[in-house]
């Protein structure tokens, strides 16, 4: 790859250029002007301890503050395998087009991490770039974007040729929900518009403080609810900056892996992740390390409801949300109209029910309980029977 073509890139501003060389299967990223090579040859005693380095990050989760632990880990650990599936993501749609051309458009899903202000996002995404790319890479930070800075942004990433992912932090409501909100345009026409298979579109990896909202966005962008609040003591903040200090070489042998695979050709698969699940599972057993309990087989969304757990904390975790049975039917009180209609645009379609003002009435209480319980996580399990009231 040519010296010009690397950007100095402390910050993802400037969407450091990433590229594969296919012919002699070497994956290069720019920094201050000088290529590097992200996939050097690694030893089992390296990868063993990388991956062990990986898991003390996602164990912070076990003393931290969260309702649903293995699903906040197993959330991690999928985010973790998505972004080291990112750069080959074009690849994926190539073969796919091949396939669907005519039936099916729709590129690979981006991905948003949402949950809480100051609970860690950020600081995973950091350390989600220094595993790729084994420098200190700062996400975007969107909090101040407006429809101008947005179109630019799109406009340069769409642009850049660049395989590395994009982490944007901290993306604002009027963005991801609402009657026109700012990103969907460019998400709905991200892969769908353009893009040919001679094109490399980055994929895109958000953090937000609100979920994507819309139909427009269900097979668009997939939504990992971190739903945790971290210690935030000193052992937590030395433990983080050793990883974030320390060289992690598992992105390196999952790289060799994934480009193996693709001289071979890869097969389409709706999960997008079907080959980096079964590749990061091959180096498990490579360096003879045991795969975590909360290792993601599928799709964490086909194990746990997200939107059951996000309603049961709702009501009856963080107590949000006055609940009352009466007459027959479930009375939900909220601290505000938004509050209701974020709850209630996760029902499912068998939960009837109608609102005004503040208030959501659930008609069907039998279709509710059974969605509630969904909700029910490890650490609240057995407390269902106390909120169940006729």
């Amino acid at each position: 790859v040519p010296r010009s073509s690397f950007l100095k890139a402390e910050s993802h501003n400037g969407i450091p250029q990433m590229k594969l060389d296919e012919q002699f299967g070497k994956l290069q990223i720019g920094f201050n002007g000088r290529p590097k090579l992200l996939n050097n040859e690694t030893s089992l005693d390296e990868l063993y301890n990388s991956l062990g380095d990986i898991e003390r990050y996602i164990s912070m989760v076990d003393s931290a503050t969260c309702a649903a632990p293995e699903y906040v880990k197993m959330s991690m650990m999928e985010s973790i395998i998505y972004s080291f599936a990112a750069p080959f993501a074009n690849h994926w749609l190539r073969e796919k087009r091949k396939l669907t051309s005519y039936s099916n458009r729709r590129g690979p899903r981006h991905l948003l991490l949402y949950g809480e202000g100051f609970n860690g996002k950020t600081t995973f995404l950091r350390y989600i770039n220094w595993l790729i790319t084994g420098e200190h890479l700062e996400p975007i930070d969107a909090k101040k974007y407006r429809s101008d800075e947005w179109r630019s942004l799109f406009a340069h990433i769409q642009t850049s040729g660049s395989m590395m992912p994009v982490t944007i932090d901290d993306i604002k409501k009027r963005a991801l929900q609402g009657g026109s909100p700012t990103l969907e345009p460019y998400l709905k026409s991200y892969f769908e518009g353009e893009w040919d298979d001679r094109l490399i579109y980055p994929m895109l990896l958000c953090s937000s403080n609100y979920t994507v909202t819309g139909d427009w966005a269900k097979n668009r962008v997939r939504r990992l609810d971190f739903d945790v609040q971290f210690l935030g003591n000193e052992d937590e903040e030395i433990l983080i900056n050793q990883l974030l200090s320390k060289e992690n070489v598992a992105f390196a042998a999952f790289t060799n892996k994934y480009i193996s695979k693709l001289s071979m050709g890869i097969n389409y698969s709706k999960d997008e992740l079907k080959d980096a699940r079964s590749i990061m599972i091959e180096l498990y057993a490579q360096c003879g390390r045991d795969l975590p309990s909360y290792f993601p087989n599928v799709e964490p969304d086909e194990i746990y409801d997200v939107d059951a757990i996000y309603c049961y904390n709702q009501v009856r975790n963080h107590k949000l949300v006055k609940e009352k049975y009466k007459n027959g039917v479930v009375h939900l009180t909220f601290k505000g109209r938004g509050a209701l209609h974020s709850f209630r645009s996760r029902l499912p379609q068998e939960i009837k029910n109608s609102f005004s003002d503040e208030e959501l009435i659930i008609q069907t209480p039998d279709a509710y309980d059974k969605f509630m319980k969904k909700g029910v996580t490890k650490k609240s399990k057995g407390l269902f029977k106390m909120f169940r009231r006729k």
